[in-house]
């Protein structure tokens, strides 16, 4: 794991190879304060050195870019159905637990959103059970793991209610809200 200097370095360095940056992220004391602790941010800041180490040399010189235009290039193509006012003013290269760092090297605590429902960004446990092997297309192939998942769920909800039992006869795994809404 890198230490304060290396880490404040890593960032700097992020900094000096980006273009004008529109989102600026906690101050180097602020930063400096959380690495003393020994917080996640050190991780982070790590992963996104690696993350940015491993950019072919033409996403490399994309990262010189103005964060906006930079953000616009990334998603030439693709249909972002939110408005503009919900996209990110950022490219994050890593996260771990709250915290986000960027392409132009800003430190951002984040504390809502999808990447943060209940376990923060990349947590251990999560990656760790998404590494092993599971045997299952979908929900049209029967799979062990969707046995097990459906009894997790049975387990917990429902548990502190009278009949201390689920309520529900089935479930659906959606994607998305939007995918959701579609079901309902």
């Amino acid at each position: 794991m890198l230490n304060h200097t290396q880490s404040l370095d890593v960032l700097h360095k992020l900094r000096k190879h980006s273009g004008i940056k529109t989102t600026h992220g906690l101050s180097n004391e602020v930063i400096e304060s959380f690495l003393a602790k020994g917080s996640a941010l050190a991780v982070a800041i790590e992963q996104a050195h690696d993350v940015f180490q491993s950019l072919s040399d033409n996403e490399r010189e994309m990262c010189s870019l103005p964060e906006s235009e930079l953000i616009h290039k990334l998603q030439d193509g693709i249909l972002n159905f939110y408005p503009s006012t919900a996209v990110l003013p950022f490219v994050p290269l890593a996260a771990q637990g709250p915290w986000m760092v960027t392409t132009h090297g800003a430190v951002v605590y984040d504390t809502g959103g999808y990447g943060m429902l209940g376990l923060g960004h990349n947590p251990d446990k999560v990656l760790a059970a998404m590494s092993e092997e599971c045997v299952m297309a979908n929900v049209m192939s029967a799979s062990f793991w969707q046995y097990r998942f459906l009894e997790m769920l049975r387990a917990r909800i429902g548990f502190t209610r009278p009949e201390r039992e689920c309520p529900y006869e089935k479930f659906v795994c959606m994607n998305s809200g939007s995918e959701a809404m579609s079901v309902a």
